[in-house]
């Protein structure tokens, strides 16, 4: 569902990548985005542990996670990171980041 929707966007997904490579590509990136179980009504289609989540917060990625399963357990809401209910608010909280972390890297120094 989230491919379709992040179509025509500068999106990339990669499903179940070796786990070296997830560290590698953990440490090199900004902001972590968690979206399992969106669109989902069985519980058990949510991830119940995180351990992604939890290895993207120790790469130091800021984590955009949704809230369902043990997320809203692993992330504090607006201190380690987010958690959304709705894509809109993902959205939202993706730009805020996009604009304080592009503000930092292209601030000009004195």
């Amino acid at each position: 569902m989230l491919k379709k929707i992040s179509e025509g966007y500068d999106i990339e997904f990669h499903v179940n990548m070796p786990h070296k490579e997830v560290l590698s590509f953990l440490e090199e990136s900004k902001i972590y985005w968690h979206a399992r179980g969106y669109g989902e009504t069985d519980p058990n289609e949510y991830e119940n542990f995180g351990i992604t989540t939890v290895e993207a917060m120790a790469a130091g990625c800021i984590p955009l996670v949704i809230n369902l399963g043990a997320q809203p357990e692993i992330v504090q809401h607006k201190r380690t990171g987010y958690v959304w209910n709705n894509v809109e608010e993902l959205v939202h909280y993706t730009q805020t980041l996009d604009y304080q972390i592009r503000g930092c890297l292209y601030k000009k120094k004195p």
